[in-house]
């Protein structure tokens, strides 16, 4: 039995694509702050994805999960343009820009799931991750047997 590949549709694709990205330059902005690099160049990053993730939006279902999940992104990556300019600028502790994007991060991270459940495929099932929140991602296969 050959099992074909999972094909999103374009705008669960754009999510997938505006997610990966926002993860990028918060793992960039952690990197930055802990070897106390310039953060320009993510900063210019990060307002490219505000803007993608806007348009983004605007060319979304109203009332779609989907669009709801990217104008999540979209926030956080207005959250992450805010927090790199705080510390570039010196105003504001890094600790705390830090945990206002972590935070936000969780939050964008819950909505996603929502909508591309595969985001995190080593999870493979239901779990608790150690905390007392539990949650459950459905199989590959399960979604492949669904869609049939």
């Amino acid at each position: 039995m050959t099992v074909q590949p999972h094909v999103r549709p374009w705008h669960e694709a754009e999510l997938a694509e505006l997610y990966a990205s926002y993860k990028q330059l918060v793992l960039g902005l952690a990197a930055g702050l802990i070897f106390k690099d310039d953060l320009d160049g993510l900063g210019q990053d990060a307002v490219l994805l505000r803007d993608r993730s806007a348009c983004a939006v605007a060319a979304a279902t109203p009332g779609d999960e989907v669009r709801r999940a990217t104008a999540s992104v979209a926030l956080a990556a207005e959250e992450l343009v805010q927090a790199v300019d705080l510390v570039r600028r010196g105003r504001g502790d890094a600790d705390e820009a830090l945990d206002r994007v972590r935070e936000r991060h969780r939050s964008l991270r819950r909505q996603v799931w929502r909508v591309l459940p595969f985001e995190y495929p080593s999870c493979g099932g239901e779990h608790s991750h150690g905390r007392s929140e539990r949650h459950a991602h459905p199989s590959f296969e399960t979604q492949r047997r669904s869609e049939a």
